[in-house]
């Protein structure tokens, strides 16, 4: 982050090598590959704030409805993922600071995967967990 504002992200979902490795790794690619954003410029080395979420193992949801994702969500806690038609979409806990409830939090989500903002898939999966947010040592 820079002025509190997102610079990079990039993680994975489930660990694909020992912790440490993974955290220099993905920090790379959120600094030099997130394809939303430039690479990092060596000016705003000075103004970055790291920060690392460590993720729980995945939970598989069994929601059948619009409704029962959202009764599965408890706000500020946790993450989603979401897959259908081939593609997959997360948020992590931290995005709750931003967004008032789960209708809003479900419907930007499914707006970040390019998918309608209401209804229901009849292939959607979905996921919760939780996160530990690391920040920055000073």
């Amino acid at each position: 982050m820079i002025r509190e504002r997102l610079r990079g992200c990039c993680g994975r979902l489930e660990p694909e090598r020992p912790l440490i490795e993974d955290v220099w790794h993905n920090a790379y690619a959120a600094g030099f590959q997130d394809p939303r954003f430039d690479p990092l410029a060596a000016h705003e080395l000075s103004s970055l704030q790291i920060e690392v979420s460590i993720l729980s193992p995945l939970e598989r949801l069994d929601v059948r409805s619009h409704e029962e994702l959202l009764a599965a969500l408890v706000p500020g806690r946790h993450g989603l993922v979401l897959a259908a038609g081939g593609e997959r979409v997360i948020f992590i806990p931290h995005v709750w600071e931003g967004i008032p409830d789960a209708v809003t939090f479900v419907r930007e989500l499914r707006r970040k995967a390019g998918w309608p903002d209401e209804g229901w898939q009849t292939d959607l999966e979905a996921w919760r967990f939780e996160a530990e947010s690391i920040p920055e040592l000073e």
